[in-house]
């Protein structure tokens, strides 16, 4: 047992003299980013071993043809149509990747039975199900190499000869792919003909980019026997073998996730893309808000990351990890044409599984990069950064001196009484400008102000008449002198999904059904009772924000949303509608309002917002992560502010205004004027602890601390991140500013730098 000695008292409490070994398992865990030290007999065995270098020989026995349109000065494809696999050789970083995993046979491991090895060794797959008896628990996955029933060579794997087909053996009659040139660019025709489905994957090559898109307008499909409900392309593409490859994975998962290839891992990672689709049942309790993931292979060498164009509502990451029955770490994305669902019969809720005839309206296109010096999850984000930048997707935020608190401020709510509901006031716009100013007074000048419960209906019915409640010569002296300041302030409202108090709702005309025709709704409980909130229609949303924003032009003020930038859902009206179309409407809300606020909002409206709130300082920590990634705040640094949930409620202390530091994030606080007791049998309740005296110290304190470092990097982007040593960060700006970040109770030499423990150092 390892005995506890406390030794001495410091600012930061009590010191346990051997508390290193803790500290230590702390830091190495996934909660934290890990050092790129790779053992150098594995790296050697690697080199030697593991790289995949196909000669001339092994291109022609295989099929695989180049063309002109598929190579420029960075990339060369070589492609196999009848399986529809490609080779990519990366001219600048020397390295080959395959859509067929590489080594089969390795080390005399089989790759599985005669099913196993077409569907790997197929560049798409399709998932299909029987027509009439459409059932979640048998939805078939197969490979073009299972559709042709091609049958493998006799004889032992190895890595030199998998791929060997028995002559005659692939049936056309049930697959085939032909290729044709069209416009500077290939047009793949893929005819499923067992399943009577064809579709056309058009392939381009852009300055080393590699494109490929399934338009709608190209699918010819006749429902008979089976119904196809997706597609996956190259889902070994880049795939590593067990754990010879010194690699990771990417997963844009709440800030972002490394799951690194160096132990067997049982599980697999399902995410969709931009969240958890309310309208049906599958739900995958993880978050991811960008539509991209990667694979490197050797950190700043090889590695290579996708990113889907269009469709990414539509679509899922799959990520597989080698376990002692998988020999290989991939992943993929998977587009859903049509999504099965329960089919109600009756009030109990009985039914049965039902697959929709009609199809979704988006188009499905990925772009594959791939890396070198830059091949390592910052290089990854800045590189999809750019791709933003050029392609006007995200505006940059013209940066000021100083960073930006932001604070909502709690105004009123509602709690019963005996007749009806009684107003607890908790901030009144007099008292808002007081903290303001007092605030201004302490240093802080940049300030965005969101306020809640400002209307008559308090916080309770999140979508409320726009009105005030109180003076509104108080409210309108106050924004006139945040106006003045160059600050700007934000009323908040919930199109999304309010709750059943508010009177705008109308259950029939506003209120979404899901894809099974069930009303949107579910219970909350609120702290000091319980509420029915809605999903609203999401043209319905549109409409109430365009009838508010005469309000809000009135007083020039700009608009706060909680759910609508992470919440997107199918929905049933007349007939399904899938998630293009509630994106579309919210793109379409979000232009309403030049200044707008969103809490976790989805890439696809990053560029209609002034700022990024509630960013994750985690990810869903599932036992297989290895480390945890600024991933978003890089891709986003330099183009506009990111605020942390509420730190009030920070638990982390200490560490968490490190991690701000380190991902280059702003605080952020929700506040009242009148003590947090006084709202305990509302709605608000949740928000447990919101007094300004409490807060007014540590507000100021905090942000010194972060602005201290964070001013110094305003507009700059982060070119590299790397972790020195366990515990220890070294980010630096492209304006040549190096922050590093020390997480551990000792003090450390960097240099000629001394960093304390619990505490940061800025080089200029």
């Amino acid at each position: 047992a390892r005995g506890i000695t406390i030794t001495k008292n410091n600012e930061y409490g009590e010191v346990i003299e051997n508390f290193g070994y803790i500290e230590t398992k702390l830091l190495e865990s996934s909660r934290y980013t890990q050092t790129e030290a790779v053992d150098p007999a594995k790296l050697a065995f690697y080199h030697a071993n593991m790289k995949f270098v196909p000669d001339n020989e092994y291109l022609t026995k295989y099929n695989f043809v180049s063309y002109p349109e598929l190579e420029d000065d960075k990339i060369k494809v070589y492609l196999e149509k009848d399986s529809f696999s490609i080779i990519v050789y990366d001219k600048v970083s020397n390295h080959y990747y395959s859509s067929r995993p590489t080594h089969q046979g390795f080390n005399g491991k089989l790759e599985g039975n005669l099913a196993n090895r077409q569907r790997i060794n197929s560049g798409i797959w399709i998932d299909y199900v029987l027509t009439n008896n459409p059932k979640q628990s048998n939805i078939f996955s197969d490979g073009l190499y299972n559709f042709a029933d091609v049958r493998f060579a006799p004889g032992i794997q190895s890595p030199e000869a998998p791929f060997e087909l028995v002559a005659g053996s692939y049936k056309k009659n049930n697959v085939e792919v032909k290729i044709n040139k069209i416009n500077g660019m290939l047009l793949a025709e893929v005819n499923i003909k067992k399943l009577k489905f064809k579709f056309n994957v058009e392939i381009k090559l852009t300055n080393g980019e590699l494109t490929f898109e399934i338009p709608q307008a190209s699918i010819e499909e006749e429902i008979g026997e089976y119904t196809v409900t997706a597609v996956t392309l190259f889902p070994y593409l880049g795939s590593t073998r067990e754990n010879y490859f010194p690699a990771y994975t990417l997963i844009p998962d709440g800030v972002g996730a490394l799951v690194r290839h160096d132990e067997p891992r049982t599980q697999v990672f399902n995410g969709r893309f931009y969240g958890d689709d309310a309208g049906y049942t599958m739900t995958f309790y993880n978050n991811l808000s960008v539509p991209l993931f990667g694979i490197i292979h050797e950190v700043n060498k090889s590695g290579l990351y996708a990113h889907i164009t269009k469709g990414a509502q539509q679509s899922i990451l799959t990520a597989d990890f080698y376990t002692d029955n998988l020999n290989y770490n991939r992943a993929s994305t998977k587009f859903y044409f049509r999504e099965l669902h329960r089919r109600i019969i009756d009030r109990a809720g009985a039914g049965s599984d039902y697959i929709d005839p009609a199809r979704t309206g988006s188009d499905y296109a990925i772009n594959y990069k791939f890396l070198h010096n830059n091949a390592n999850y910052v290089g990854i984000a800045n590189d999809y950064r750019k791709y933003l930048l050029d392609h006007d997707l995200v505006e940059k935020v013209t940066p000021k001196d100083d960073i930006t608190l932001h604070i909502t401020y709690l105004m009123s709510d509602l709690e019963p009484s005996l007749f009806s509901k009684r107003r607890v006031t908790m901030t009144t716009a007099l008292e808002v400008s007081q903290i303001y100013e007092e605030l201004k007074e302490k240093g802080i000048h940049n300030q965005q102000t969101t306020l809640l419960g400002y209307s008559k209906e308090g916080v309770s019915s999140g979508l409320v008449n726009m009105n005030f409640f109180g003076n509104y010569g108080d409210y309108k002296q106050f924004f006139e002198e945040v106006h003045k300041d160059g600050n700007q302030v934000y009323l908040s409202q919930n199109y999304v999904d309010p709750s059943g108090k508010s009177k705008r709702i109308n259950e029939i005309r506003d209120v979404a059904k899901n894809v099974s025709k069930l009303l949107m709704k579910k219970e909350i409980n609120t702290g000091s009772g319980t509420r029915i909130d809605y999903n609203l229609k999401p043209y319905q949303s549109f409409l109430k924000a365009r009838n508010d924003q005469k309000f809000l032009d009135k007083y020039n003020l700009g608009l706060q949303s909680e759910s609508m930038g992470s919440k997107l859902f199918s929905i049933y009206d007349k007939q399904i509608l899938d998630r293009t179309e509630s994106m579309n409407h919210y793109v379409e809300l979000a232009k309403l309002n030049d200044n707008l606020l969103l809490s976790r909002p989805n890439s696809y409206l990053w560029g209609h917002v002034d700022a990024y709130l509630n960013m994750p300082i985690a990810n869903s920590q599932y036992q297989y992560y290895t480390d945890l990634v600024p991933l978003v705040p890089i891709i986003l640094q330099g183009i506009m502010p990111k605020y942390t949930p509420y730190l009030n409620f920070n638990a982390m202390g200490r560490e968490r205004l490190l991690q701000m530091v380190d991902f280059n994030i702003y605080p952020s606080y929700i506040l009242t004027c009148e003590p947090t007791f006084k709202m305990r049998n509302t709605d608000s309740a949740k928000y447990y602890s919101t007094y300004y005296n409490d807060y007014k110290d540590e507000i100021i304190n905090n942000y010194n601390f972060i602005n201290n470092a964070l001013k110094h990097t305003m507009g700059a982007s982060i070119i590299s991140r790397e972790v020195l040593e366990i515990g220890v960060v070294k980010n630096t700006y492209s304006n040549g500013v190096i922050i590093i970040v020390n997480y551990t109770t000792k003090a450390k030499t960097i240099g000629t730098h001394n960093v304390l423990p619990h505490n940061y150092e800025v080089i200029l």
